[in-house]
């Protein structure tokens, strides 16, 4: 293992409780007692989740009073995503320079609300889009706190093309972002299939992609997030959000949900709440 490697492994561990929701199916019988005992064991997270869900985000007309009436109005799925968000919140306290982490963080959070309108619109059953999608850059956060100014610098450098960038930090760290997250993710004991799409969301084949598969509907999120102006970089070119989503069926490409205005207020709307 490389130095950077053995660095990233020891970093400070994830949220507990939302990593415990992630193992909860949410098809099991016991599914909603499972996911109130884990609330009931973080307190500062039921009340930071409850905040949450009564904010104008959500636009719901009754109060959300308890855990049990979020999980019944938003759902197990909205609520594991949420939690993520908060918690992810919590971990990016320990970064610094949290100026220099915003546009990673606003990227995160665009590809993963890109993600999970891109499986509302697919009708697809796979589970943890939103979550995969905000985790596909931890390696970024990673390296920010394992590295510091060294990898500050090459984040806000000016690169041509997304690949230049990857290349500078396998030259530079030993690692890319990706691989570094892939790294943190198995450490935190992150499901595997999220796992993969930290790992691989930048070697997607676009022409073999049929997004029946996790990773290559974040692979596709990342994409369209950066197309929409949340870049995962600052790279002088940026793909066309139709090039991006040339692939997908012209019934997909054409939903209303899908729409730039609506996507990015959403992903305003998310990032105005939680930053």
């Amino acid at each position: 293992m490389t130095d950077v490697a053995s660095r990233l492994a020891h970093l400070p561990a994830f949220h507990p409780t939302a990593l415990k929701l992630l193992t909860i199916s949410t098809e099991s019988e016991t599914a909603l007692g499972d996911f109130e005992d884990c609330f009931r064991s973080d307190p500062a997270l039921a009340s930071d989740l409850l905040q949450a869900a009564n904010s104008a985000e959500f636009g719901l007309r009754a109060e959300v009073e308890s855990i049990r009436h979020a999980l019944a109005l938003l759902g197990l799925e909205r609520v594991t995503s949420l939690s993520f968000t908060i918690a992810m919140r919590f971990y990016m306290r320990n970064v610094p320079r949290r100026q220099v982490i915003h546009p990673v963080w606003s990227h995160s959070v665009a590809s993963a609300l890109v993600a999970e309108t891109l499986g509302e619109v697919l009708r697809t059953p796979l589970r943890s889009l939103y979550t995969a999608g905000l985790l596909h850059d931890i390696g970024r956060l990673g390296l920010l706190m394992t590295e510091g100014a060294k990898y500050e610098i090459l984040l806000t450098q000016v690169h041509n093309t997304l690949e230049e960038a990857c290349a500078l930090e396998k030259e530079s760290f030993g690692v890319t972002h990706a691989e570094a997250g892939a790294v943190m993710a198995e450490n935190w004991g992150i499901p595997a299939s999220v796992c993969d799409c930290i790992h691989r969301h930048h070697t997607i084949s676009e022409s073999a992609a049929d997004y029946t598969q996790l990773v290559d509907l974040v692979g596709l999120s990342c994409r369209m997030a950066s197309s929409l102006g949340y870049p995962e970089n600052n790279c002088r070119q940026r793909e066309a959000l139709k090039s991006a989503m040339e692939h997908l069926p012209a019934a997909v490409r054409h939903n209303p949900a899908l729409s730039p205005m609506r996507l990015t207020t959403h992903i305003k709307q998310v990032i105005g709440g939680v930053w």
